[in-house]
């Protein structure tokens, strides 16, 4: 910032402002660089992702509690079958 130009007035005309603004604005947009965008569309998707983890988690904890079901069965099937 230059110390001398602060506090003073402009004393060009708006049109010629509004000129300045556009052609900065113009180039602005020109050297922008624009980021492609990943739209996801199909298996990978976050939800998708979150859903099979959600699922596979849910899947592990009906195995495990089939196995442990399965074990009571079996001892009960063995203490019966001593019984005879």
């Amino acid at each position: 910032m230059n110390p001398n130009r602060l506090g003073t007035v402009d004393t060009a005309s708006k049109e010629v402002i509004e000129a300045e603004e556009k052609a900065e604005k113009a180039e602005a947009d020109k050297n922008k660089i624009k980021i492609k965008k990943n739209k996801m569309r199909g298996k990978n998707k976050a939800g998708k992702v979150e859903a099979k983890k959600d699922f596979s988690k849910m899947q592990e904890q009906r195995e495990k509690a089939k196995g442990a079901v399965d074990i009571k069965i079996r001892a009960k099937n063995a203490e019966r079958e001593k019984k005879k």
